[in-house]
């Protein structure tokens, strides 16, 4: 018998015939999961959009790209405007929630007496949920008895806050970027703990101190880090739809694509059809978006 079997091999006695496959059945659960929970969606999804469905008690047929005709002639106008409130949205987002992520991942990286103690309190609108965090910052907004308002008005500003259709869209964004530059932060936390430390030791030989550290070594050292958490940010933005729901409901100029789609979906009048095709001019939004963001990062491959 041979000593040099794995744990594996003894447990179940796998046949050398079998054994090269073994990794790929391993996968098949995860596999089968993903085809049922969401490449099978993503199909019946694309063939609704070709079709007149509005409910299973009701006949339908194929109509060919007539959904996607009927898009722009029929709600052309609110949809462009909510694909530019996606876009406003989406860019007053991100920006602040990485730079305040990054400050945050910076000062909880320091060996600082209680470093563990703030990494959890910033993480922790990310443990409570959208729901939660919507929830406290209702009642921080509210126009009646809201500390915010309080404050405001003895400044002499007067506002509604999020009834404000000039100001709802700024405070949806503190109340997204408040509860997710948690998850950020910890990006950047493991961005920051790979950095080699003696790139900082070099430099400082070479008279490196302060901000010239951070700029040229840091800033550098943790661009594929800034890929990564900009490409999450960017697409979980566009796609937004919980705390516009639990904020304003997608009233005052603060409807996204994320959130219209959900509300053409459980109350639009249109068919079902309709709502598909809608989904797939968002996913081809996204994806576009997604792209342009990737090759204007990409950066030019070196020669060899």
């Amino acid at each position: 018998m041979n000593k040099n079997r794995s744990w594996f091999d003894k447990k179940f006695r796998v046949s050398p015939a079998i054994k090269p496959i073994v990794p790929t059945l391993s996968c098949l659960p995860a596999l089968i999961l993903i085809v049922i929970f969401s490449l099978s969606p993503a199909i019946l999804n694309l063939v609704l959009s070709f079709t007149d469905y509005r409910s299973a008690s009701t006949p339908f047929e194929f109509i060919g790209f007539q959904n996607y005709i009927d898009f722009f002639s029929l709600i052309g106008d609110e949809v462009a405007e909510v694909f530019l409130t996606t876009i406003k949205y989406t860019l007053l987002t991100i920006f602040p929630n990485n730079i305040i992520a990054l400050l945050a991942a910076f000062l909880t990286t320091r060996n600082l007496k209680g470093q563990n103690f703030f990494r959890a309190l910033y993480f922790m609108p990310m443990i409570l949920g959208s729901v939660v965090v919507c929830f406290v910052w209702g009642i921080i907004l509210d126009t009646g008895s809201g500390p915010m308002i309080k404050l405001l008005e003895k400044f002499g500003i007067e506002t509604a806050l999020l009834g404000d259709p000039q100001t709802s869209l700024y405070w949806v964004v503190l109340v997204t970027v408040w509860g997710n530059f948690g998850y950020t932060m910890i990006l950047y936390i493991a961005g920051l703990q790979g950095i080699d430390g003696t790139q900082y030791e070099a430099a400082a030989i070479d008279g490196a101190s302060g901000f010239k550290l951070f700029w040229y070594i840091t800033m550098p050292l943790l661009k594929p880090t800034f890929v990564i958490c900009f490409w999450i940010g960017i697409s979980g933005s566009l796609g937004m739809a919980d705390y516009i729901l639990l904020t304003t409901n997608g009233n005052y100029n603060t409807e996204t694509i994320g959130f219209y789609i959900l509300r053409m979906v459980l109350y639009g009048s249109g068919t079902q059809g309709m709502n598909s095709a809608i989904i797939i001019y968002n996913f081809i939004f996204v994806t576009t978006v997604m792209l342009v963001f990737k090759r204007l990062t990409g950066g030019k491959k070196e020669d060899d």
